[in-house]
């Protein structure tokens, strides 16, 4: 998900054209995609998923806007007595007409191929939701009554309040499990209005988030006190708020769960691992699109172990307390919508309070991800492979290199002060339906551009204040809402293979293949050995220093 609450898209599926899946085009140029080890885990991600709404009005028979039917208030629910309306089977070709499978058949599809990497599973045998919150529905709003079995956790981001409610009992469990080589489901409850239908208000609608733990060499970390985690996020939910609701998320977020794959096919191999030196969680998180709840019920469970009163000159405030996780932490990564636009961009968080929350600002995490890009561009002299670091554009933007709280790391730096990185494909060079320079238009392509009657009108190319910096502006005459789309892919009825395959083309596939690249390189030079030896009396040699090294 890029930003707040827009999104108008194209129905004019008519003039979608499929490109042949072995090959596709871009500017008169062919590649074969084949050899991009990222491309099969993306292809087959989309192909066996289409678009992926969270929700249980999406995904389960009986489900409502309120709940599930004939499932009472204060009642734990198990996966076996859901009834998927899309259910997941191995192998299926889905309807290419049917847009919508759920975000539940997309969770065990990565079930499934998680398994198939062989990845151990810790999930129980029936895994259980926490019990349905007690709440009444008054004209759109939650009264919740004070019985309830599960702890209710209010969410308060970018001036939003959004519910998340975790079962604190299996936090103990959870946090165990992430310690082992394998994979759980953190189940939650989320409240929310739902975008597509008209904003209607609902709560009580399950959600899973995947969580896979990776553990590093024992060459390189020999004590358990110097075990660090490291988090990568990718929202596996997509959203359809075009005329058609016909997106399938094909780049927000297939692009990221694609590339995410691809690396855990990477790290399922132990000698691929004799290099990683943090234990590495790469997490699928559900719901993003309804207000990144998902990553905020993974950050209340995983890491906040409460909330106690505390008192500062004369000021009672309520304090964070922490569980251990936290201090072991030394970095996220977000991964949302990494391909598709027109160049790919890695972000730091937000830093001016007057644009957006503040949190954890570190640019570390950033820096060192743009320069191992920077170095591949230089050694196989591509500037494809450049993970660019965005200028400010205008005054009063976002600075350099810095994003808003709209995505999976808005928790991590916000809640629990973890440095984030932030990769994303767009353009800031584009004025925005936000009318601003500010990333929310992916790609400057004519195509991309569309009036309200239909007809493809792009933006004009200008010089900004004479100098060689190109912006794209809207075309004389013209406001941004005279546009249905305005250089936004994710959202929109854009945002499938067909399209994309027409008029983004080959360029999609080098995206994942750079971002995929990039981050082995950062993992496999993370971590050295660092042994310090000194002569004794006799002539032999002692080790005086043996230490884990981490360049973060």
């Amino acid at each position: 998900m890029k930003i707040k609450t827009k999104i108008l898209s194209l129905g004019l599926l008519s003039t979608f054209i499929a490109a042949p899946l072995a090959t596709i085009s871009c500017g008169g140029n062919e590649i074969d995609k084949s050899k991009f080890e990222t491309t099969k885990f993306y292809d087959e991600y989309i192909e066996g998923n289409h678009g992926r709404q969270a929700g249980n009005v999406y995904n389960f028979e009986g489900g409502s806007a309120k709940g599930l039917e004939g499932v009472a208030p204060l009642t734990k629910v198990k996966a076996s007595q859901l009834v998927a309306k899309n259910p997941f089977v191995k192998g299926q070709k889905l309807d290419e007409k049917q847009a919508i499978y759920g975000s539940y058949h997309a969770y065990n599809y990565l079930l499934n191929k998680l398994a198939e990497m062989g990845y151990t599973s810790h999930n129980e045998e029936d895994i259980e939701y926490p019990a349905l919150t007690d709440v009444e529905f008054q004209e759109g709003t939650t009264t919740r009554t004070k019985n309830q079995v599960a702890e209710v956790n209010r969410q308060v981001l970018v001036g939003r309040a959004k519910y998340v409610t975790i079962d604190t009992a299996k936090t103990e469990d959870y946090t165990n499990k992430m310690k082992q080589d394998g994979f759980f489901t953190q189940t939650f409850l989320f409240d929310t209005k739902d975008r597509v239908n008209a904003g209607q208000y609902s709560y009580n609608q399950l959600g899973q988030n995947i969580v896979v733990t990776i553990n590093p060499s024992s060459d390189l970390v020999k004590d358990e006190k110097e075990m660090k985690d490291y988090f990568i996020v990718s929202h596996y939910d997509s959203t359809s708020e075009g005329p058609e609701k016909a997106s399938w998320g094909a780049t927000d977020n297939g692009t990221s769960v694609g590339v995410n794959l691809a690396l855990l096919d990477y790290f399922s191999k132990p000698e691929n691992r004799k290099h990683l030196g943090v234990r590495l969680h790469i997490v699928f998180a559900d719901a993003e699109e309804l207000g990144v709840l998902g990553t905020q019920a993974f950050v209340e469970q995983m890491f906040i172990k409460g909330r106690e009163e505390v008192e500062e000159n004369g000021t009672k405030t309520n304090k964070l307390v922490y569980n251990p996780l936290k201090e072991t932490t030394l970095a996220m990564i977000n991964m949302d919508t990494i391909a598709g636009g027109d160049r790919v961009y890695v972000h730091s968080a937000n830093s001016d309070p007057f644009l957006d929350a503040v949190g954890n600002t570190s640019t570390k995490v950033r820096d060192q991800i743009s320069g191992l890009a920077s170095q591949l561009a230089l050694q196989k002299n591509d500037v494809g492979y450049m993970l660019e670091i965005h200028p400010q554009v205008e005054e009063g933007g976002y600075r350099a290199g810095e994003t808003g709280t709209w995505s999976d790391h808005a928790p991590f730096a916000l809640k629990v002060d973890v440095p984030i990185a932030y990769l994303e494909s767009t353009n800031f060079f584009i004025w925005s339906k936000e009318n601003a320079f500010d990333g929310y238009s992916q790609t400057a392509n004519p195509q991309a551009y569309i009036l309200q009657d239909g007809t493809v009108l792009g933006y004009n190319k200008v010089q900004k204040n004479g100098t060689e910096l190109e912006l794209y502006v809207l075309p004389e005459g013209k406001t941004v809402d005279d546009y249905l789309v305005s250089g936004n892919i994710w959202h929109s009825d854009l945002d499938r293979p067909d399209w994309l395959n027409k008029n983004i083309g080959s360029k999609i596939y080098k995206q994942l293949k750079v971002v995929y690249d990039v981050l082995i390189l950062y993992f496999n030079t993370m971590a050295t050995r660092l042994t310090t030896t000194g002569d004794q009396p006799d002539g032999s040699k002692k080790v005086i220093e043996d230490r884990l090294q981490l360049v973060i």
